[in-house]
């Protein structure tokens, strides 16, 4: 054994401060990332003081400069040009198709996270992940909450499936005795398993008691339950199909309209049509979209012998994907200017289909046709994406939502899955850090101009940035000034003598999981393995599946969002830490008692 770390100031501080940003945390009074920023700016003031030395003169900022911030930096860039470039449509699609139960979605993507965590570094998995949940959410109007934080914490489980899904596991052979027997690909497989099983099955069977409660508005900023909340327009967005015995077959879409006071969105004969222009004959429809209040949609589904029913092609129409609510301004000048809205066809012209106009303080949402335009005049409508996109470079509105999506050229495309399959591909099988393959990814498209250097700023996650940022050099400090080993000092002069192999496994893996909350967890195996092997060798004991134990249990970091997967979907997910701590408080003591029980049986 080597000698124990003997207690001083610098510990003293060093504790001071984790134990401050754990209850930070747990107050959850400001922003991780503020929390992390105050902690480092404490740990730098104390450090200039003589009588401490808590870390190199040089380590203060070395967050800033690390590979978990340029890996986040790189993929949240790779992600949002994923997004945005539409190639995940088929396969939200597909998911999307009979709009499955939240629960069931759910399912389906925690597993496939998991396994794909088996064979690829989960921070490359959770890139794949982030842009089809988002899809998904958008797609099916769930929050984007109730699904990215199950399918992070199973990419993390998930990377226990194999040698290869997790740091930690990568480096456990490295920190064996020599002349031992190496660990091969499958032989964590029974506990990672295990784990996936279980934790999965607590994800499926108590969604309310782990994930997030939120109330309020949908996320989507462009659904109409949005502006009916800030404008309080009346209506409701209603699908009817038509039967064979309706009576539509002799109206016209401004007929419809005038008649019933609805605005029709889109219909569905051989092909789905948004924003259908007015004199368009209404005897091929299959299947309509309406906006109109309560009253207004029934008359008109019992005059009509409409009934009402979803359907598929109209929902991809309508996706968030594709279409939605926004405000145009008419301009100053424009020839638009005290025409009506019916004269200037601006359906067929424009692609927009209006619900409202708001003029001062006045709101319109009747009789629009007759409406004559004023310079000002605000309109909220619903447009495809494309139709708005074009409206930007025009003269006649001012588009007030500019982060719709806008999908790129095929060209660009091209280019992207070339990079992305490139990097993918590098992350995989080369010798190349992760930080460099993503950062480089992240110049790639910049530079080939798949997106913008400030579309690229923008889609970055400076939260995630600098909470990695504020908490590397305090994780550094706790190993530079030798508290981690004088708090594994203390926890094992608490074990008896011959203490017994359960009572080991569970301190060891106890002991890895309060590490990695604030260490790394690299850090925490790369301190805890070494004294794990002198323990079971002072025992007599086969170390090698309390090492593996101890490479597992390191991922078990699920309170805080500390590990690089939980801290790159804070600001995607809009999660606070009491969401990780609300699941965490379930995920991490199941997580802990099986890792222990199914490494006493090998």
């Amino acid at each position: 054994m080597t000698d124990p770390t003997v207690f001083n100031a610098n510990i003293a501080i060093t504790l001071a401060l984790t134990a401050t940003t754990a209850l930070l945390f747990l107050v959850d009074r400001w922003r991780v990332d503020v929390c992390a920023l105050l902690i480092l700016a404490l740990l730098g003031l104390l450090n200039e003081l003589p009588s401490l030395n808590l870390l190199p003169r040089d380590g203060l900022y070395s967050g800033l400069a690390s590979g978990a911030v340029m890996t986040v930096i790189g993929i949240t860039a790779l992600g949002y040009a994923v997004d945005r470039s539409g190639v995940l449509d088929g396969l939200s699609r597909r998911l999307a198709r009979n709009r499955p139960h939240e629960r069931q979605l759910r399912l389906t993507l925690t597993s496939g996270g998991a396994l794909l965590s088996g064979v690829m570094q989960n921070i490359a998995a959770i890139s794949l992940f982030i842009p089809i949940v988002s899809r998904l959410a958008r797609r099916l109007q769930i929050d984007i909450g109730r699904l990215l934080l199950p399918v992070a914490f199973m990419i993390i489980i998930g990377g226990n499936l194999t040698l290869i899904g997790s740091g930690p596991l990568i480096l456990v052979n490295d920190l064996l005795p020599s002349g031992s027997d190496p660990f091969h690909l499958l032989d964590v497989t029974p506990i990672g398993l295990a784990l996936v099983v279980c934790c999965g099955l607590l994800w499926f069977l108590l969604p309310d008691q782990l994930l997030p409660q939120r109330t309020g508005e949908p996320r989507n900023s462009h659904s109409l339950q949005r502006y009916q909340a800030l404008y309080q327009v009346a209506g409701k967005l209603r699908q009817f199909s038509v039967s064979e015995r309706s009576l539509l077959a002799n109206m016209t879409v401004g007929q419809l309209e005038q008649r019933f006071a609805v605005e029709l969105l889109a219909l569905r004969s051989d092909e789905v049509i948004l924003s259908p222009h007015r004199a368009l004959s209404l005897c091929d429809a299959r299947a309509l979209a309406v906006v109109g209040d309560d009253d207004a949609c029934a008359a008109m589904a019992a005059a009509l012998a409409l009934s009402d029913a979803g359907d598929e092609l109209l929902d991809e129409a309508l996706s968030p994907d594709v279409s939605g609510f926004a405000e145009v301004v008419v301009r100053p000048g424009t020839a638009l200017i005290d025409r009506a809205i019916g004269e200037i066809r601006i359906r067929k012209q424009f692609g927009l289909t209006p619900v409202a106009i708001f003029r001062g303080q006045q709101l319109i949402h009747q009789r629009l046709r007759e409406v004559t335009l004023q310079a000002g005049d605000t309109l909220l409508c619903h447009v495809r994406w494309r139709d708005l996109a074009a409206l930007r470079n025009g003269s006649e509105f001012a588009v007030l939502d500019n982060d719709f999506p806008d999908s790129p050229s095929g060209t660009s495309r091209g280019k992207l899955l070339t990079i992305a399959t490139l990097t993918l591909a590098a992350a995989l099988f080369s010798p190349l850090p992760l930080a460099l393959v993503f950062l480089t990814a992240a110049v790639a498209l910049v530079v080939s101009g798949v997106v913008t250097i400030n579309q690229t700023y923008q889609a970055i996650s400076w939260q995630t940035v600098f909470l990695l940022a504020g908490l590397i050099p305090l994780g550094n400090a706790i190993v530079y000034t030798g508290t981690a080993d004088w708090l594994t000092g203390e926890l094992l002069a608490m074990l008896p003598a011959a203490p017994s192999a359960l009572l080991l496994h569970t301190t060891f893996a106890l002991a890895t999981m309060l590490a990695t909350l604030f260490l790394s967890n690299i850090g925490a195996t790369v301190v805890l393995v070494p004294i794990a092997l002198q323990m079971a060798a002072t025992l007599g004991i086969d170390p090698r599946p309390l090492a593996l134990l101890v490479a597992v249990c390191a991922s078990n970091s699920f309170l805080m969002p500390t590990h690089q997967v939980n801290s790159l979907i804070m600001s995607v997910g809009n999660y606070s830490n009491r969401d990780f701590l609300r699941a965490g408080a379930v995920i991490s003591p199941a997580y802990l008692a099986v890792a222990v029980a199914v490494s006493l049986l090998l």
